[in-house]
């Protein structure tokens, strides 16, 4: 059984998948199947008129219209999100409807066993043979139905109350058996198919329910697919700060955007066979007075470089031809990844950006709304006026309604981003980041595994003093992380500090008694020392561990002849 990280980990790519609009299910159709009376089931699901490609989570059965047969209400993830099925195949077969009222068990006798007992006119293959058979016929079979209330139909569904019992072609009833939750039972007789009864715990009286008139009207309808939007525009409720965003000139010089006091920033990124593209630069460059008098600095870096397989135009000839009067060059990968794994975080529906995609920025280089299309001028300077707002007012106005917040909403986890852009390979980008916001971060609980995996990933670069630095950043903060301390004993090995990399080695087998190579590693670092006799015990659990290893039988076998245990040694080289 996989342990509680493992289960965590399931369920974190579980909503991964959803957020990724995935779906768990893999969009099969609804299935239906019949019970054919012989202990089979035949799947009709294709002309049940039920087999919708729906992502299918709930289903709850009632009698919706009265009429003695079961509808069906299906919750979907996707749209539409409820869909109402109602049962209109044609046939003469009988069914019973029954309600309990408890009084001395819970108020609706959920956990009530309900039995009704008939004498079957089918013959022993299950097939019913009202034509050839009197139905009156003394050797006819007593069966009993057995219907049981519960407070829940599956995931997140709830049927009706109603008990519900589909008879076919029976109509007698020889008795009705109430079992209450409470221990209790109660038998009826004269009881009528195709009726519905309200039961009451301990009365007698079998009280027939008229179904309400006029019948409800129900008219099937067709879904309509909204339009899709071409653009949308999220104001965020804080302001995110954003790693140093870097691009190309058009020249080759590499550059960051740049923030101004009293200024805001537009980062757009665009290509050249984009026309919603063009037409968005094209508006920007004719309202280019009213945006430098709103204080709207537009940066248009161009995505062309980065896709090979799109067959575009010259950007810095598109632009000279629109007289673009604002900053411009070649978004980078880094930069380009940076915004993606901003707008993954932001939205729960994980989607690749869209063209265009526009990010503003205040005068501090903090994030304040994202553009999924093309922006307006009239949007940008609206927005833009907002930047200094106070967090309160900033939240207000980024809600889509009015209201009162509950409680503050979660603070943004920077650490993620930066952890996100470790997984990206970017590790400069993230130490940069987690530097200039560690007043935010420092109150993270799994900073010191950033730290530790910052220094892992020094070391493997090959700048072993960082690794150094950033692992004890980490230590420092939990001395008890597991790994860490067997790392650190590597980049000291590195740097030829063979007694501190020994302690460090003891440490992580205090954390982690069975971490085979720390302890290999350790034996090895007091053999380099001379410290024979301290490797031996090390070297002799490596081999009770990992016996089929040659190496390990090899090792101890050396450590003995150092030690004077010739005979034992032999023993480990044969």
């Amino acid at each position: 059984m996989a342990d509680g990280r493992d289960r965590s980990d399931v369920t974190r790519r579980l909503h991964d998948l959803v957020r990724q609009g995935r779906s768990w299910s893999g969009n099969e159709r609804n299935c239906c199947f019949l019970n054919t009376g012989r202990s089979r089931f035949a799947n009709v699901s294709g002309i049940s008129g039920i087999d919708f490609p729906d992502d299918g989570r709930g289903m709850s059965l009632v009698d919706w219209d009265h009429d003695g047969d079961l509808d069906c209400w299906v919750v979907n993830r996707n749209g539409p999100q409820v869909r109402f099925l109602r049962n209109d195949v044609s046939q003469d077969h009988h069914w019973l409807a029954i309600r309990l009222v408890g009084t001395t068990c819970n108020r609706d006798a959920v956990g009530a066993r309900v039995e009704v007992i008939f004498k079957s006119t089918a013959s022993q293959d299950g097939n019913y043979d009202t034509e050839g058979e009197d139905p009156k016929s003394a050797d006819r079979q007593l069966v009993t139905l057995v219907r049981t209330l519960r407070a829940g139909e599956g995931f997140v569904a709830q049927s009706s109350k109603w008990i519900h019992f589909g008879l076919g072609p029976e109509t007698e009833i020889e008795g009705l058996v109430i079992r209450w939750p409470g221990g209790g039972s109660q038998e009826f007789t004269g009881v009528t198919v195709d009726r519905h009864y309200l039961i009451v715990e301990g009365s007698d009286e079998l009280k027939q329910w008229t179904r309400p008139r006029p019948a409800i009207a129900l008219e099937p309808s067709d879904l309509e697919t909204p339009a899709v939007a071409t653009a949308a525009r999220s104001l965020l409720g804080e302001p995110l700060p954003l790693p140093r965003l870097i691009y190309q000139t058009f020249d080759g010089e590499s550059k960051s955007v740049e923030f101004g006091a009293g200024q805001c920033s537009l980062v757009n990124l665009w290509a050249t066979w984009c026309l919603p593209c063009l037409n968005e630069l094209r508006e920007f460059a004719e309202s280019a007075d009213r945006l430098d008098k709103a204080g709207i600095n537009v940066v248009a870096l161009s995505v062309d470089e980065l896709d090979t397989n799109a067959a575009g135009g010259d950007p810095a000839k598109v632009l000279r031809r629109l007289q673009f009067p604002f900053s411009t060059g070649l978004a980078t990968a880094a930069s380009v990844d940076t915004l993606q794994m901003v707008q993954d975080e932001l939205f729960d529906l994980i989607r690749p950006m869209s063209l265009p995609s526009s990010y503003l920025f205040n005068h501090k280089g903090q994030l304040i709304a994202v553009y999924k299309g093309p922006v307006s001028v009239d949007r940008l300077l609206a927005d833009s006026a907002m930047a200094n707002l106070n967090a309160a007012s900033l939240r207000t106005e980024s809600t889509p309604f009015p209201g009162r917040w509950f409680a503050d909403p979660p603070r943004y986890r920077l650490l993620k981003l930066a952890a996100n852009l470790l997984d990206a390979g970017y590790v400069d980008e993230a130490v940069e980041f987690v530097r200039f916001n560690r007043d935010q971060v420092n109150t993270d609980s799994s900073l010191p595994r950033f730290y530790a995996r910052v220094g892992a990933m020094f070391r493997e670069h090959h700048r072993t003093e960082e690794s150094v630095d950033y692992l004890r950043r980490g230590l420092q903060l939990d001395p008890r992380m597991p790994g860490a301390h067997f790392v650190l004993g590597r980049s000291m090995e590195e740097l030829g500090r063979v007694s501190d990399a020994i302690k460090h080695y003891r440490l992580e087998l205090e954390i982690d008694f069975e971490c085979t190579e720390a302890r290999n590693l350790l034996a090895m670092a007091l053999i380099r020392q001379g410290r024979f006799a301290e490797a031996e015990p090390h070297f002799r659990r490596l081999v009770e561990v990992v016996p089929e290893s040659a190496v390990m039988h090899q090792n101890l076998a050396s450590v003995l002849v150092r030690t004077g245990k010739k005979k034992e040694a032999v023993a480990c080289y044969r």
